[in-house]
Formats: C-alpha cells, structure tokens, sequence
C-alpha cells in the first residue's frame, strides 16, 4: 500500500467541449460563457488538489477563420479565456487526440497548442516532428513527483473527417499505441495512456475495445483513460491496473439526454509499486451548462471483468438512435434560440447526414 510521502495523486475527467456543440449553436457552452462570463463555467465545481488533473479537450481555442454568417466555422470553438478559469480548478494536462481538434484546419490547430502552452498547460496527444520522438507515435511527458516517475501519452483511434491529408495530432492504430507504452515503461514506474475511442452514446465498451484495452496494460501501461463516446462506461480493474473505457462528458452542452449530460471524475493514488482508485464521483450538468460534483453513487461502474452484450452492433444503433431523437426534440424545443440563417445551415446539415 502507498505511503503518504512517496504518492502521486491523479484526478482524470473525459471529453471538455468549451466550444458550442453543432446542435446548439448560439445557446450551447461557449455562448452561455461569452454572455456570463468565463469565470461562469465552474462556479459550481469546487477547485480539486492535486499533483497531475487530466482531461480531454474535444474543441479548439483560436478565433482564427471564425464567419459569423458560417455555421462550419463557429461549431466547437473556445475563447482563450475559459483555459484560465480550466487552471483555476487544477487542470494541468490537456490531451488533443480527437476528432475535433483539427476541424477548422493546420492554423487553428497550431494557434490552439499555442495558446495552451503559452498559458503553462501541458499538452499530449500532438503527432511528433521529424527530428522529435521520432521513436514514437505520441509527444509524451514524463516527470518524477515525489520519487515516482510517470510518463504521460495522448491518441486517438477515431476516423479524422476534416483534413485527413494534414493530421497533426497522435491519430494511430492500437498496434502503434502499443509500441509506444512498451518503450515509455522504459525507465519509468507508470504510464497513463489517454484515448479517444469507441463507439458514441453506448455505456458498454464494444469487445474490440476491451481486448485492445487488455493489451495495452499487458504491454506496460498503468492506467488508460478514455472518451468519445460522451457516456460514462465502466471501469476495470485488470491485473492490478486501471481501464477507465469512458469517462463521459466533464464540460457540455447536449443537454438533451441525461447520460450525456455525466461524467465521472478519477481520484487515483500512485506509488512506485502500484495504482489505487480512491474514489469515483459522478459529474452532473445543470442547465447552464455548469459541471458539479452530484449525489450519485458511482460504485456501480467499477468491475473487474466486463461482460459482453449479445448482438453488441444492434444494441450500438438502439442507442445512438435514441440519442438522434432526443437531440431533435431539443432542437425543437429550443427553435427560438437559434439565428435564422445558421438555423437554416443546421437543418441542412442534420437532413445531409440522414440522407448519407
């Protein structure tokens, strides 16, 4: 068991969505944050100690390119002064590895690492130069807090929609994930792998996920931390380390179904002999878009074996249809929110991607 001075503590939430969502343009996270204030976003959430707050940020920070009058060019975009008020509560690493950090382009991308590193935020999930890491998939940090050694690793597995001919960040295969713990563990006590991964809006990971997940800790990694899918999943105890499959959403605005409107937040102690999960609480959000810490308990997600679910690939579309219809009701409960124009563009959009 660890002792008091020869411990990290490690608090880990998932997806960070800053920017207003596509289906809530001019009322969603950044809007409410605009119009309020950015010290608006965490009033609710009591600033958390510790050593290393870990989060995904699903949105870039740049003002670069932004039309008003264009729907494409607003979605999923932050104002530098929220990552001030991200500081305040304790986050202090940031990974990039999504699938929508590079959608408004290189430049976007490039002004939104900037800006994070100008504002002392660590950065993972950022695809090595040449001559950098070359060895690795991943830029990694490693750091020794108080004797323990720790290597830090960010990618993503999803499919790059935007610029798949200019992708910047840690998009890679497992077999390249795995590569990289291998060499990490090297030399260090732990290494926490962030992914962005599975399938949106299903509460159990798909099988391939788990026996990824399963031979990433086997290659060495100590703690995997992921999102994507904007619903809380279940975590594994497996061998001794920690699999968190999804760690839902920590800052958002689908409001519209209730478990996209949780996450879970991480308290895990490490020492250089082993991981210990602390505490898990669950991340509520109220209409303002503000995170909190909630009531429920969250003891029923932690397992140690995880039971796959018959027909798996049916019971993905159940889920993400549910959520589709959900998310139309909310947009039409909420009609007289939008402005004509991008109205219009979003409706255009929605019927596009019903069509395809």
């Amino acid at each position: 068991m660890y002792t008091a001075n020869s411990i990290v503590k490690l608090l880990a939430v998932g997806d960070i969505m800053l920017g207003d969502s596509p289906k809530t343009i001019g009322y969603g996270v950044a809007s409410i944050t605009k119009k309020k204030g950015p010290q608006h976003l965490f009033e609710k959430f009591d600033c958390q100690k510790s050593d290393i707050f870990l989060g995904n940020l699903e949105c870039v920070v740049s003002s670069l390119g932004i039309d008003v009058n264009n729907i494409d060019t607003l979605e999923m975009r932050a104002s530098p002064e929220v990552i001030d008020e991200l500081k305040k509560i304790g986050i202090n690493i940031l990974s990039v590895a999504n699938n929508h950090i590079n959608q408004h382009g290189p430049e976007v991308y490039e002004d939104t690492i900037n800006t994070l590193r100008n504002k002392l935020i660590k950065v993972i999930g950022v695809k090595p130069v040449d001559g950098n890491e070359t060895r690795l998939h991943s830029e990694s940090i490693c750091c020794e807090i108080n004797g323990v050694k720790l290597c830090f690793a960010g990618y993503s597995m999803e499919k790059e929609r935007y610029y798949p001919n200019d992708i910047r960040y840690s998009k890679v295969n497992s077999a390249q994930i795995i590569h990289d713990v291998t060499l990490l563990k090297e030399g260090n006590d732990h290494v926490i792998v962030s992914i962005h991964w599975g399938d949106e809006f299903v509460k159990i990971p798909n099988p391939e996920i788990i026996s990824i997940a399963h031979k990433i800790i086997d290659a060495g990694a100590s703690i995997i931390l992921g999102h994507h899918p904007h619903v809380i999943q279940p975590v594994e105890n497996y061998n001794d380390k920690i699999i968190a499959y999804s760690l839902g959403n920590f800052v958002t605005d689908m409001l519209w179904n209730p478990i996209t409107k949780q996450g879970i937040l991480l308290e895990i102690y490490l020492d250089k002999g082993g991981v210990y999960l602390s505490r898990t609480a669950v991340i509520e959000t109220n209409e303002y878009c503000q995170p909190y810490i909630g009531h429920q308990n969250a003891e029923d997600i932690l397992v140690n074996c995880i039971e796959s679910i018959p027909n798996y690939n049916e019971y993905r579309k159940s889920q993400a249809r549910n959520n589709r219809v959900a998310c139309y009701r909310y947009i039409l409960k909420n009609i007289t929110k939008y402005k004509a124009k991008l109205f219009l563009q979003m409706i255009g959009k929605v019927l596009k991607n019903i069509i395809d």
